[in-house]
């Protein structure tokens, strides 16, 4: 029985997932920039000082966000590779690894 790979198409290419949000990370930064500009030639300074603040905020969540995908994405990788080296050992082998997790032995 083969195990598919998950999060994958076509046999190892990536396949889209939730996690992939890089390029929506950019379009919401280069809003932020485009109402910073906006808000720069406001000659108050405290709406200057608001727009920085909202700025090191976005970056702030930003690097946040692409932190909890990397490992996010580390350990789907990490069990797509336990998955097919079980599927590569065999019938026997694999029965004991997964009565081992079930029983919470491993480690």
């Amino acid at each position: 029985m083969r195990v598919p790979a998950r999060g994958r198409a076509g046999g190892g290419s990536p396949a889209a997932s939730v996690w992939d949000i890089r390029e929506r990370l950019q379009e919401n930064f280069q809003r932020v920039e485009s109402l910073l500009r906006e808000m720069e030639r406001d000659g108050d300074a405290r709406i200057r000082l608001a727009a920085a603040a909202e700025l090191r905020h976005h970056l702030e969540l930003a690097q946040k966000t692409l932190e909890a995908a990397a490992r996010a994405e580390a350990v789907r990788d990490f069990q797509d590779a336990v998955l097919e080296m079980l599927e590569e050992a065999g019938v026997a082998a694999r029965a004991r690894v997964l009565a081992r997790l079930e029983r919470g032995q491993m480690g």
